[in-house]
């Protein structure tokens, strides 16, 4: 009889919990974890490095989502301050000098950003859900920093995680010359977003004023994201329904990040009066709205994954989308697909969605769909690469942790940061900090 591994221990940077899908991807990450059969929960410690409660970098519902997970984690793992901000250069050469006594006990270090700190001295594991920064930059520096980060990281990481097909594709394509092996692990589906019935729909809609029938956008008014071009669709959407008499149905947008010039955008279009802004809702009040939406919108230039379509299906809602990879590899035959990224041919797509009759059809394949989206079938994927990493490390086969010259290089600066005020290790990368 084979004997039993010995468990391992990981240590996972959580310090992004409540920061947009990252966060939802850690959260999901570990309860799909805590979840696992206890066969398998007996196969692994689990501790996060968290940001202090008390930080000033914390908002206050970030800060009552963290204290929230840490009190329904507390139990099963083990939690561990770690001030460093995120895209901070402190987080890249004094994360694992503070941490080395913690370090030093651990088996793996698993980043679920390419953000990967230096010095570990143990395996890692890097997830990258997308490479927007370089594909679609906000600008030149975004590009450049961005190249820099995530090569980085390709480099000295172990094994990296990706979120779909396509997000891995788009990886090899612009890092030609990577060799760390890859497994594409996709998003499971968060908890709390599920169908609602019509009877809650309407009350919801009637307690706060929502006007049926409405489509939704879930996101930001970033570039890729398409906002500006959906806007462009909605109006010419306007000008149809208003030529054939028919009903305009409004856009929701829910997002926290819609800047004054993009809501200026939305009159400009003479869309004032059919576009709504939601900001900071929960996930109970997103699943009414999805359930009650006649289909969720994806104008993306590009997405890592999609988590949107996700749970738009998860509640029986239609899904139209430009021709990105990653939201075709999800929604398959059930989505509804624009020729090209240009407001015209959305259009169609948005038109062709709302009058199709046998609309059903693709909301209960998309039903169908949503079971491939596990969180603990995610968790459990990911469980067998640290278990795989560690097992190799254990019997002896080679896995380099950093190059000598890089180790050098960093050191060197190292050397040089240490010699600066305290002070000057929180500056950060504010190229990156807006997201």
């Amino acid at each position: 009889m084979k004997p039993q591994e010995a468990p391992i221990s990981v240590l996972l940077d959580a310090r992004k919990i409540g920061d947009g899908g990252i966060g939802v991807y850690i959260e999901n990450l570990v309860n799909g974890l805590l979840s696992l059969p206890t066969r398998q929960r007996s196969r692994f410690s689990l501790a996060l490095l968290t940001t202090p409660l008390d930080s000033a970098k914390l908002t206050e519902s970030t800060r009552a989502d963290l204290l929230r997970l840490i009190e329904s984690w507390a139990d099963e793992l083990t939690i561990i301050p770690e001030p460093a901000g995120k895209y901070s250069i402190e987080e890249y050469l004094l994360l694992a000098s503070r941490q080395r006594n913690q370090l030093y006990g651990t088996d793996i270090f698993h980043s679920p950003h390419y953000t990967l700190p230096y010095f570990l001295k143990i395996p890692a594991i890097v997830t990258i859900h997308d490479i927007i920064h370089v594909t679609h930059p906000d600008s030149k520096l975004h590009a450049l920093v961005g190249r820099r980060l995530i090569g980085s990281a390709l480099k000295r990481a172990q094994h990296v995680i990706t979120v779909s097909k396509a997000s891995r594709d788009r990886i090899m394509e612009n890092f030609p010359q990577t060799t760390v092996p890859m497994t594409v692990i996709p998003n499971g589906l968060r908890s709390g977003i599920e169908q609602r019935t019509e009877a809650d729909v309407e009350n919801f809609c009637a307690e706060n004023f929502f006007i049926r029938p409405y489509c939704l956008f879930v996101g930001s008014d970033r570039p890729h994201k398409g906002f500006a071009m959906l806007c462009q669709a909605w109006s010419l959407l306007q000008n149809y329904c208003r030529r054939e008499e028919k009903q305009m149905p409004i856009l929701v947008a829910v997002g926290s990040r819609f800047s004054s010039q993009t809501r200026a955008v939305v009159y400009e279009h003479g869309l004032g009066q059919v576009v709504r802004f939601v900001e900071d809702i929960s996930n109970s009040t997103l699943s009414l709205l999805y359930s009650g939406a006649d289909a969720l919108l994806i104008p993306s230039l590009e997405e890592g994954f999609g988590m949107m379509a996700v749970e738009a299906m998860a509640c029986r809602t239609r899904v139209v989308a430009t021709p990105v990879p990653s939201v075709k590899e999800i929604c398959g035959r059930s989505g509804y697909y624009s020729d090209d990224y240009s407001a015209g041919s959305f259009y169609l797509a948005l038109k062709r969605c709302l009058e199709d009759k046998r609309w059903e059809r693709k909301a209960i394949d998309g039903l169908c769909r949503v079971k491939k989206f596990s969180t603990q079938e995610a968790a459990d994927k990911t469980l067998k690469v640290y278990l795989k990493i560690v097992r190799e490390r254990r019997e002896g086969i080679s896995i380099p942790l950093v190059s000598q010259l890089e180790g050098s290089i960093i050191a060197a600066k190292q050397e040089n940061l240490d010699k600066q005020s305290a002070n000057n290790t929180d500056e950060v990368l504010e190229v990156f900090n807006r997201e």
